[in-house]
């Protein structure tokens, strides 16, 4: 559906998306344990670990994806040359997706705490069909540009609607929402911790 050269640009917008992947693969790797340990204490404790591990992935992968956003001109004529600056708004759209499938690993650990990886597969197929369906829609409308949009919505799907649709999985849902708007995520003594260490380097600034 797409020509060699628009493939060309999306594979660009791609890699680029993907150049920082190390750092939340290495956060991911060091989160796993904590939340393993804490499933088998504290459910409360579980949770909110769980929130604030989303929360941390979020906005880490949300200022890259602005960083990526605003200079995705230069970004691309940096690395690829001016050939290649037509995917700039692929790659402006592109960059937000690889950040939700970051948190795919997470709502694995999640469904493997919980005895549910039933559910693993039935999302990778409501996403697999959601992905076909839309850039059969989209591509020929829009390009690449239809088809970063078609998978920013699939892992939207993955990630976040498939889980909010069943009760079992519900967590996973309201755990990344509030993750990302920074809700429930720290205790009133986390709060207060992170309040003084603020205080401690604006003094000392």
């Amino acid at each position: 559906m797409l020509d060699k050269a628009s493939v060309g640009y999306y594979s660009a917008a791609l890699t680029i998306s993907t150049l920082w992947s190390m750092i939340p693969s290495a956060l991911i790797q060091s989160i796993s344990p904590v939340l393993y340990e804490a499933a088998g204490k504290d459910r409360a404790l579980y949770l909110r670990r769980l929130r604030q591990s989303y929360a941390v992935l979020f906005w880490l992968n949300a200022a890259y994806s602005i960083f990526v956003g605003v200079f995705a001109h230069w970004v691309i004529l940096l690395l690829y040359g001016k050939d290649y600056l037509a995917g700039t708004a692929a790659l402006r759209i592109v960059v937000w997706y690889y950040g939700l499938s970051t948190m795919s690993t997470l709502n694995q650990v999640y469904l493997a705490n919980d005895g549910k990886n039933r559910y693993i597969n039935l999302f990778c197929i409501a996403g697999l069909i959601t992905d076909v369906i839309l850039n059969f829609i989209l591509i020929p409308v829009m390009g690449i540009n239809g088809a970063a949009i078609a998978t920013l919505i699939t892992h939207i799907v993955i990630q976040i609607v498939m889980p909010y649709m069943y009760k079992d999985t519900r967590e996973i849902a309201t755990s990344i929402i509030q993750g990302a708007l920074l809700r429930d995520v720290f205790n009133k003594a986390e709060m207060a911790m992170i309040k003084n260490t603020v205080n401690k380097i604006v003094k000392r600034g």
